[in-house]
């Protein structure tokens, strides 16, 4: 049965960027939420090798599929200014809803030609791809099947603010014209201008997001799998990360606990191993003291005015190396004015450097995450 969309017959006009120099392409960008669905906004293009004209597009989108909108680019005259004129117009369609995935056919408002290339703009959201657990999804965002070779498969994964994905870099981009609001403004309706059609579909080529993915030479009606873990607690995502660095650091205290056992030994002599107590509680508060502060510091434009922020942050960084200073240095020599034996401020000194460089790296691994 067909499924007419709202009608769209607007215009755009941008440098002409063709989306794939011959052959078929896909580029997405995938946006997932807190209960397991996908709003999606794709480009697909695909070259018209036969010798008729290209009238209709068979696809299958793997999932349970409800398409919101779906747009075909065509490309007007070149200007004066060597720039070409777009309209997005409708792409009417039928859907058939299998087990896991439904079959499309789009018709084509206008034909393509003989060697040219037929572009399409779907905006839809799809479930099925997401395993749910207690407090992390684990997902598997398959890609549109069809029955051309594909030259490149393009893949942007983001997930709603509040998520956390996992191995995902973050993203700043004030103007992102790929954000989900975006979208559903460009494929609102016919009021919408062109120009944001325009720039959505070009931008949809290089669009930025948590995770990037990228595929080339899929055979007809084969799909691009792209896999994930994200949730709303960060924690939860690199739990086994944590715990192995802890296993690590707990492993790396034994042996230096066994080796200052075996100085002992070969002494024969009481050394003032109370000192190594001393030197990892020192470099606790030095990490933690030196971890908030740089906090601080990424966060000054937040917290403070654009006047204020220079001055809280050398006030800032001179509190941290004075800190540094005083645990370092100056605590040591004070523990050994104070028991009158300078062997604790070398045991406090060198057990304090020790945990600054276990837990610095244990810090790093976890602040990356």
């Amino acid at each position: 049965m067909l499924a007419p969309l709202v009608s769209a017959d607007i215009g755009a006009q941008h440098p002409y960027q063709s989306s794939s120099a011959f052959g078929s392409s896909q580029f997405y960008t995938v946006t997932f939420d807190a209960e397991g669905e996908a709003i999606v906004v794709a480009k697909l293009t695909f070259q018209n090798t036969g010798s008729v004209p290209l009238e209709t597009i068979n696809v299958e989108i793997p999932g349970q599929v409800e398409i919101i909108n779906a747009v075909q680019e065509v490309k007007a005259v070149k200007d004066k200014n060597n720039y070409y004129g777009w309209k997005y117009k409708t792409l009417p369609h039928s859907q058939n809803t299998l087990s896991t995935s439904s079959t499309f056919t789009f018709i084509l408002p206008q034909a393509v030609g003989e060697q040219e290339q037929a572009v399409i703009l779907l905006y839809y959201k799809v479930r099925g791809m997401v395993q749910q657990g207690i407090l992390d999804s684990r997902f598997n965002f398959e890609t549109i099947k069809h029955g051309q070779y594909t030259q490149q498969v393009r893949v942007s994964l983001s997930v709603q603010e509040g998520l956390n994905l996992k191995d995902g870099k973050i993203t700043l981009n004030y103007n992102n014209v790929m954000s989900t609001s975006f979208a559903q403004n460009a494929f609102a309706s016919a009021e919408i201008s062109g120009s944001e059609m325009g720039k959505l579909s070009q931008s949809l080529m290089s669009a930025s997001g948590n995770i990037v993915k990228t595929a080339s030479g899929l055979d007809p009606w084969e799909s691009f799998s792209v896999k994930g873990e994200y949730s709303s607690s960060k924690l939860w995502l690199y739990k086994w990360n944590i715990i192995s660095s802890l296993v690590i650091f707990a492993g790396l205290m034994l042996l230096c606990a066994w080796g200052i056992r075996r100085i002992k030994s070969k002494l024969k002599k009481e050394l003032p191993f109370s000192g190594v107590l001393w030197g990892l509680g020192n470099s606790l508060v030095a990490l933690a003291a030196g971890w908030f502060g740089f906090y601080l510091l990424e966060h000054l434009p937040r917290m403070f005015s654009y006047a204020m922020r220079d001055a809280v942050g050398i006030i800032i960084a001179f509190g941290l190396v004075l800190l540094g200073f005083l645990l370092l240095l100056g605590f040591p020599v004070y523990l050994s004015l104070q028991r009158n034996d300078w062997r604790i401020g070398l045991v406090v000194f060198a057990t304090t450097i020790f945990g600054l460089v276990v837990g610095g790296m244990i810090l790093v691994v976890v602040m990356q995450m």
